[in-house]
């Protein structure tokens, strides 16, 4: 059996919490109801339900039994994942743990799929940050577990590291901006971050053809959209590989895999119905 290896558990522990008691699932309000470090069912996979309390060692096997049952195994078929460093390892174990056991492959992540298949280690910051979702109240978050994961993943990678501009910003503290949801170290980054390469000589990637989802744009908003144009758009970003449950909620794990909003001017049409919002470019403009 795979080891779990030690850099992404610790990656984990330190962006996500844990709690001992069971909650509701934060997006449904209901179930799955959760428990210590994002786990749903216990050792003999039955659901946790609400009262439900364990111990912070009780917490930290089920994580690790997740970790192996669930997230390891499709990153072992990751080509050359044997060749990786367990730093390396660990740093792509925390990445899926937070956006997806099989994002390896799929529509909304070409970007880093293309970096670890060429194993272009010196685009590894300017990928992983493209996974960060520009303008949300979660990108700084998010930008700050990103950054820490490529520092991990080059931790030991010969004549390759984190930008000194990823540095400065993770040995910065916070100053807000005003109204602007980055704090002024995080904008400052930003404005001078690395660029993913260009992938041969066409000097971009292909985009993916446009998706159709009804008469609205779709974004992420309190309470979620619902609705038959919802569930359209997530059942054609699964057939376009998403590891997307669709289930007619724009939550977040929608939001990730597609645009929130598309200009009009961009409109393209797709069966007579106006297109609005298409599959997320992974340039984080």
């Amino acid at each position: 059996m795979t080891k779990v290896p030690v850099s992404g558990i610790e990656l984990i522990k330190t962006f996500e919490g844990c709690r001992l008691l069971a909650y509701p699932d934060p997006h449904t309000g209901a179930e799955p109801i959760t428990i210590g470090w994002g786990s749903t069912r216990d050792l003999q996979n039955r659901p946790f339900r609400l009262g439900d309390r364990i111990t912070q060692q009780q917490a930290d096997e089920l994580l690790i039994n997740q970790l192996t049952r669930v997230y390891l195994p499709p990153q072992v078929k990751i080509p050359g994942w044997d060749s990786f460093t367990p730093h390396q390892q660990g740093a792509i174990l925390s990445f899926a743990y937070n956006l997806g056991a099989h994002f390896y492959g799929a529509v909304a992540f070409q970007t880093i799929s293309r970096v670890l298949r060429d194993r272009q280690w010196v685009n590894i910051e300017a990928a992983f940050i493209l996974y960060r979702n520009p303008g949300s109240q979660v990108e700084e978050g998010l930008l700050r577990r990103r950054l820490t994961e490529a520092q991990v993943f080059l931790a030991g990678t010969p004549a390759v590291s984190l930008s000194p501009a990823g540095q400065r910003y993770l040995s910065a503290g916070f100053t807000a901006s005003g109204s602007s949801l980055l704090s002024q170290q995080a904008q400052a980054y930003l404005a001078v971050r690395p660029r993913v390469s260009p992938p041969g000589t066409a000097g971009q990637e292909p985009s993916p053809p446009p998706l159709s989802a009804g008469s609205r744009p779709l974004y992420l908003a309190t309470p979620y959209l619902r609705g038959e144009d919802v569930r359209h758009l997530q059942e054609a970003l699964r057939r376009r590989g998403a590891d997307l449950v669709a289930d007619s909620v724009f939550g977040p794990a929608s939001e990730y895999t597609s645009r929130p909003s598309a200009q009009l001017g961009r409109g393209v049409e797709l069966n007579s119905t106006p297109l609005l919002p298409v599959l997320r470019e992974e340039t984080g403009e």
